[in-house]
């Protein structure tokens, strides 16, 4: 399975080392990784070009010296996951605004595209069904598997978005390359 794991700068971003290295050795996978400007405030791009064994893109550093890797890596892709997605992300995918490497990538690919929001979509209200129906309407998957996560503030503990486990997200992106492929 050839992944092209576009990470935007949520804190779930800091997961992903961990994923990149089970996905790779465990599950054999070709894990290449694009990274939006934020995300390199959660995880370097030194350690996830060292567990991919393949180069990382950030941001606005969307070519390389064969031109656009946005069109170049999605052709031998089977399947590109964004994830953490952030409300900023979702927001741009929703609208078509494709403006850094992870955009670029998502909008761009002709293998199935999975979300998975970094965000709860009660927290943002009315603006989640407009957006949620653009992205479903431009042919994304977005994943509604997320696991429960406790946030705690001033002794207090309620109910936050939580973030799917590996075996969550790697069930979600196989199922969309089952679906791609049924289509």
């Amino acid at each position: 399975m050839k992944l092209i794991l576009c990470v935007s700068g949520g804190i779930a971003a800091s997961l992903i080392p961990g994923w990149v290295l089970y996905l790779r050795q465990i599950r054999d996978w070709d894990v290449q990784v694009l990274l939006t400007q934020n995300a390199t405030r959660f995880v370097t791009p030194t350690a996830l070009a060292s567990l991919s064994n393949n180069p990382v893109y950030i941001g606005n550093r969307w070519m390389d010296d064969e031109g656009p890797i946005h069109k170049e890596i999605t052709q031998t892709a089977d399947v590109v996951a964004v994830s953490p997605c952030t409300l900023n992300t979702f927001a741009k995918l929703s609208t078509g605004l494709a403006d850094d490497a992870v955009t670029l990538t998502a909008a761009f690919a002709t293998c199935p595209v999975v979300l998975f929001p970094a965000f709860s979509p009660s927290e943002i209200g009315r603006l989640w069904k407009k957006m949620h129906d653009d992205v479903v309407d431009a042919g994304y998957f977005v994943s509604e598997s997320q696991v429960p996560a406790q946030r705690v503030s001033d002794g207090e503990t309620t109910g936050a978005q939580g973030f799917p486990t590996i075996d969550i997200f790697e069930r979600e992106i196989l199922r969309a390359v089952g679906q791609h492929a049924a289509a």
